[in-house]
């Protein structure tokens, strides 16, 4: 299964003003219908999580293995842009996972 990433800002403002947004107490999920066979992913961990860069970029890991766990599960042919909050930072891997899991169930991206 292919996924890639969404790097250019008029892609992070596409599925922005789409507006079909879910979220729980670890994640918010916005996606948008991208016409392609695949999924691309953006994911956000601001500056408000952690001042360390180090921080950061391993919850940005964790974010990525979750859903390359899950991408098979998850219905293709969408952008989606995972924003953390500031309460991923203290909480296990297998919180993460199954948050972000709940997030595709209630957003209806699961098969």
């Amino acid at each position: 299964m292919k996924s890639v990433s969404l790097r250019k800002q008029k892609d992070f403002d596409g599925v922005f003003n789409e507006k079909n947004v879910f979220g729980n107490r670890h994640f918010t999920l916005f996606y948008k219908k991208n016409g392609e066979s695949f999924n691309r992913i953006g994911i956000i961990v601001s500056k408000k999580i952690s001042k360390k860069a180090v921080c950061r970029n391993r919850l940005r890991r964790q974010i990525k293995e979750s859903f390359r766990q899950r991408q098979v599960g998850v219905k293709t042919g969408y952008d989606l842009i995972i924003i953390a909050k500031a309460r991923c930072l203290n909480d296990a891997f297998s919180d993460l996972d199954r948050s972000l899991d709940h997030l595709f169930y209630k957003t209806k991206l699961k098969k």
